[in-house]
């Protein structure tokens, strides 16, 4: 599940970076590796609730339930006794959460260095970069629905909105966020090149710090979330299940339409 979740996470990221206008001095930007290293980050639950209404928009068997979402209120209706078992599956649970992370989480890229000169593309040379010490205190808000969790932040500790979303955690969320507070990067390259190209890999350490707050910014910080969707495994689990239940009856079934044959047959025997 580790490795899935990994790759998920690197094929996310490519995805994103496909759309990313490069400077003329870069090509194929790509992610190749990423880790959340061993250093947790400090949580501290501030509110408990149901799930904000937009994670459930997209699910055809909810959208029936989304009957009050222009209300501002997570209190549950105790006149409502007709809830159903589907009900409280699908209904979820949120956290609303201070999140403080100042850990050892890395992601590696690889990036084509184009010397342009004395012509476009003079020299193509590949570098290898790893950005690490991020830093994020962030107001985060992690939802379970569904065997789905969605994950977004909705605005920094020190932003005027986070004693507004603390005392109504269910309003309407601000605009997007600046999740990362700290960032560095770490590039690989060769040690026996001349103070062009050295210029050049400052100016790609620059442009890809801004890229990567502008991607997290975007795809995390709300209304942009991550969707983590485990329902394939239960799914196949049932499946797995059920088929294998199957077999079983139709062995036994076999097994029982068999024997009494034979029981037929003695008797056969027995009368003549």
């Amino acid at each position: 599940m580790t490795h899935r979740l990994f790759d998920s996470v690197v094929d996310a990221l490519n995805s994103q970076l496909e759309s990313v206008q490069l400077p003329d001095y870069l090509q194929n930007v790509r992610a190749t590796r990423f880790s959340l290293g061993h250093i947790p980050p400090n949580i501290t639950i501030r509110h408990i609730g149901d799930p904000f209404p937009e994670f459930s928009s997209d699910e055809p068997g909810v959208s029936s339930r989304r009957v009050d979402q222009g209300s501002n209120t997570s209190e549950v209706d105790t006149n409502d006794v007709h809830i159903t078992e589907e009900d409280e599956r699908t209904k979820g649970i949120q956290f609303l959460v201070e999140l403080e992370y100042k850990g050892d989480m890395w992601i590696e890229l690889q990036v084509d260095l184009l010397l342009n000169y004395p012509s476009p593309g003079f020299i193509k040379l590949p570098v290898k970069l790893k950005i690490v010490d991020l830093g994020i205190h962030s107001l985060a808000v992690i939802a379970h629905l569904d065997h789905q969790v969605y994950i977004s932040f909705l605005c920094d500790v020190n932003d005027d909105e986070f004693d507004d979303i603390l005392k109504n955690p269910t309003a309407s969320r601000g605009k997007r966020i600046d999740i990362i507070r700290s960032m560095h990067i770490e590039s690989e390259i060769g040690d026996d090149l001349d103070g062009s190209v050295l210029r050049n890999v400052g100016k790609v350490e620059k442009f890809l710090v801004e890229m990567m707050r502008g991607l997290l910014r975007d795809e995390l910080g709300w209304p942009g979330w991550i969707h983590l969707d485990f329902r394939d495994d239960d799914d196949d689990d049932d499946e797995d299940q059920e088929q294998e239940a199957a077999a079983v009856q139709d062995g036994q079934h076999e097994v029982h339409h068999h024997h009494h044959e034979d029981i037929h047959d003695d008797a056969s025997d027995t009368t003549r």
